[in-house]
């Protein structure tokens, strides 16, 4: 469970809002937001509030265990499933992919193409 800091800037990211941006929409200035993700400030409850209408969550998923929770997502499950069910062989070769996919960084998608053999690509078709 990361600090509440952690839990807003995370959540900021995942909308692909700037720190001024959030700002605007909470009315606080973008120091008070960095000083939140810092954890120097700690939001108080009304913040916290106009934080989770912004990200549309549960407080807690600001203030911790709602936002790191166990729950695993329909896609999750799908994902287990499948590789439960696959052979040894296949699961080394999709965990393998799976690590060069996580490695690439959103500027080097275009490498993608490079790490999964065309072959391969048709398998999954």
């Amino acid at each position: 469970m990361g600090s509440i800091g952690e839990n807003i800037k995370q959540l900021r990211i995942e909308r692909g809002m700037s720190q001024e941006q959030l700002a605007q929409a909470i009315g606080k200035s973008r120091s008070a937001i960095s000083q939140y993700e810092t954890d120097v400030n700690m939001p108080r409850m009304g913040v916290i509030e106009d934080l989770a209408s912004v990200f549309l969550v549960e407080k807690l998923a600001i203030l911790g265990d709602g936002y790191k929770s166990k729950e695993l997502s329909y896609e999750e499950r799908q994902l287990i499933d499948l590789y439960r069910n696959m052979d040894d062989s296949h699961r080394s070769t999709l965990l393998e992919t799976a690590r060069a996919f996580s490695a690439l960084s959103e500027k080097d998608e275009a490498v993608s193409e490079r790490v999964i053999e065309p072959r391969a690509m048709d398998a999954v078709r």
